[in-house]
This record gives structure tokens, C-alpha cells and sequence, in this order.
């Protein structure tokens, strides 16, 4: 892997536990209130790097036409973690 890509790769990983570390503290309102910037609210904003992440990943892996699931797909926090 080309040292650019790792280092990203690294960065996205210490990012992602991070903001998880954040948001298992965050009670269900709190995921869910709605803000008027980003995708609507903290659980919104997840998915959307989840969905984006997974989407860059296999694409790296040749599947560039991923299945994307969507936001209602994912019960709460712990389902869109798992």
C-alpha cells in the first residue's frame, strides 16, 4: 500500500473511534436532535460516513457498486456500529 494511502487509512481509523468513543455516550435524543447543518443529526452524520466509508472501501477492492443501506435501515447507534 503506498504510504499516502495508509496514512489516510490510519487517520480515518483514529477519527472513526474517536467519534465513536463520543457518540455511545450520547443518549438516543441526543443522537437524533436535529441540527440544520451536516445530514440533520449526530446518528444522521454517522451513517453518512459509514455509508461513505464503505463505499470508498470497496471500491479499493474493486466493487465499486456497493449496496448502501439506508438510514432507516439501522434500528439506532448500536446497529449502525455493528
Amino acid at each position: 500500500m503506498f504510504p499516502s494511502i495508509r496514512r489516510l487509512h490510519e487517520h480515518r481509523l483514529w477519527t472513526r473511534l474517536r467519534l465513536i468513543d463520543v457518540a455511545v455516550r450520547l443518549s438516543p435524543e441526543q443522537l437524533n436532535r436535529a441540527f440544520p447543518i451536516g445530514f440533520g443529526s449526530v446518528l444522521a452524520n454517522l451513517h453518512h460516513m459509514h455509508v461513505t466509508e464503505r463505499a470508498w472501501i470497496m471500491a479499493l477492492h474493486g466493487e465499486p457498486n456497493a449496496d448502501m443501506p439506508a438510514l432507516e435501515t439501522f434500528a439506532g447507534l448500536g446497529d449502525l456500529l455493528r
